[in-house]
C-alpha cells in the first residue's frame, strides 16, 4: 500500500509506472547490446545518461573517439517518438538527439541493425538541424 501512495504522491499511476518501467528495462538492454558489440572503430564507450540528462530528453550517450557525444531516446512507439521530437525540438540539445523506437517483439540483431544505421547517420552528418528517428516503418530523417 506505501508503494501505490508513492506512486500517487508523484502523479502516476499504475500504467504509468509500468510504462516507465518498460521504458528503463529497453533502455538498458539497447545499452548492453551496443556495449557488447561496439561496431564502430569511432565508438569508445556507451552509457545510460543518468537522471540530469535523462531530463534533458537523453537516455543513451555513446562517446566517440574525438570526444563527440552522440544522444539517443529510447521510446516504446513511433507516436512517443513523435511527442518527443515536437516536445524537445526547442530545447538546447532537442535537434541533436535521435529518437529510436523499440517496439515489442523486436530482435536483439534488429534492434542493432537500426541503432547503428541511426549512429552513423548522426556521426557522419554535419547538419545540427536534424533528428533522425525510426519507427516501425523505415528510417526518416526530419528537418525541425
Amino acid at each position: 500500500m506505501l508503494g501505490l501512495a508513492l506512486v500517487c504522491a508523484h502523479g502516476l499511476t499504475m500504467s504509468g509506472t509500468a510504462g516507465r518501467l518498460k521504458g528503463e528495462r529497453n533502455e538498458e538492454h539497447l545499452t548492453q547490446l551496443l556495449k557488447e558489440t561496439m561496431l564502430f572503430p569511432w565508438m569508445k564507450n556507451v552509457d545510460r545518461s543518468g537522471w540530469r540528462n535523462d531530463s534533458k530528453g537523453i537516455d543513451i550517450i555513446v562517446t566517440t573517439t574525438s570526444g563527440r557525444k552522440l544522444y539517443l531516446q529510447v521510446k516504446s512507439s513511433a507516436k512517443q517518438a513523435q511527442r518527443f521530437r515536437k516536445k524537445y525540438k526547442e530545447k538546447k540539445y532537442g535537434n541533436k538527439i535521435a529518437a529510436i523506437v523499440v517496439f515489442d517483439g523486436i530482435e536483439d540483431k534488429e534492434l542493432l541493425q537500426r541503432a547503428y544505421s541511426l549512429l552513423e547517420k548522426m556521426y557522419f552528418s554535419t547538419e545540427d538541424q536534424k533528428v533522425f528517428t525510426h519507427d516501425e516503418n523505415d528510417w526518416e530523417a526530419v528537418t525541425l
